[in-house]
Formats: C-alpha cells, sequence, structure tokens
C-alpha cells in the first residue's frame, strides 16, 4: 500500500448477488464494523495519508434496532429528509435509540476527515492488490450522503 490510498476492505458479503436474494435481511443481518476497529482503522490511514474508506458490508456500524424498528412501522413512512423520518430519528434519540451508531463512525472515520463509501458489491472480482477506484455520486443538494456506481479498473 502506498501512502494516501484508499482502503477497500472486502468480506465477501457483497458479492454473488445476496443483496438481491435477501431482501431487506441483507440490511437486516449484515456484519458491521466495532467501535474499537473503526478507531483503530481511522488512526491507520490517518497515519496513512489515506482519506476514503470502502466497504462491503450494508452497515458499518451496528444500528440493527433501529432498523428493524423503522421496517416495523406500518406504513413505512417516506425516506430521510421526509418529516416523517425526521420525527422518528427525535423519537428514537429521546429513547436513548437513534444515530449513536453514526455518532461514532464520525468521530472515528468522518472525524479524521475520511469519506466513506458502503455496501460495495462484486469486491470479490477485484484480483489486483491496487485497483483505480472512481465514484460516481448522484449530486442531491442539501444531503450528506448519496448512492453511487464504484467502478474498480484493474491497470
Amino acid at each position: 500500500m502506498y501512502q494516501g490510498d484508499a482502503i477497500i476492505v472486502r468480506t465477501g458479503w457483497g458479492d454473488n448477488e445476496s443483496y438481491v436474494t435477501m431482501g431487506e435481511d441483507y440490511e437486516l443481518r449484515s456484519p458491521y464494523y466495532s467501535d474499537e476497529s473503526l478507531k483503530r482503522l481511522a488512526e491507520l490511514m490517518v497515519q496513512n495519508k489515506s482519506d476514503l474508506f470502502g466497504y462491503d458490508v450494508a452497515n458499518c456500524y451496528d444500528y440493527t434496532e433501529l432498523k428493524r424498528a423503522w421496517c416495523a412501522q406500518t406504513p413505512r413512512p417516506q425516506p430521510w429528509p421526509s418529516p416523517e423520518a425526521k420525527a422518528f430519528i427525535a423519537q428514537q434519540a429521546a429513547r436513548g435509540h437513534g444515530p449513536a451508531y453514526s455518532s461514532r463512525m464520525l468521530g472515528h472515520i468522518f472525524g479524521a476527515g475520511i469519506a466513506a463509501i458502503g455496501g460495495l458489491t462484486n469486491c470479490g472480482a477485484i484480483s489486483c492488490a491496487r485497483v483505480k477506484l472512481i465514484a460516481l455520486p448522484l449530486r442531491i443538494k442539501g444531503v450528506t450522503s448519496a448512492a453511487c456506481h464504484v467502478i474498480a479498473l484493474e491497470d
């Protein structure tokens, strides 16, 4: 690894189109990173002057209870940033749940100036140690994250 390289952690979770066959269970059963591992990863990335972390699991941190509460709503509200989604997050935060997972990730990863791309798929097809990574995000005004197409080009 060279100084400044992005880091892609591939576990195989995003391979074989399991995200299609599992449906919502893909998101709910996804493995995630512990608080300690994110902290250590951020330290190593800062030392290496790396500013992009890619991962092939659906979740960077465990927020299973929050997702279950969201999915249990019938009918399911409109997604963020709808008023219903904002009310849901406020309600969960009042109960001691909610975006605690992201504040930890924000503190370790984003707080260190590292961007993250999650839910990568087909990383098992990468056969080189180094690739050129191209990320093509949607341009959406007023959001902190958006879906994107990610392409790994092998030399």
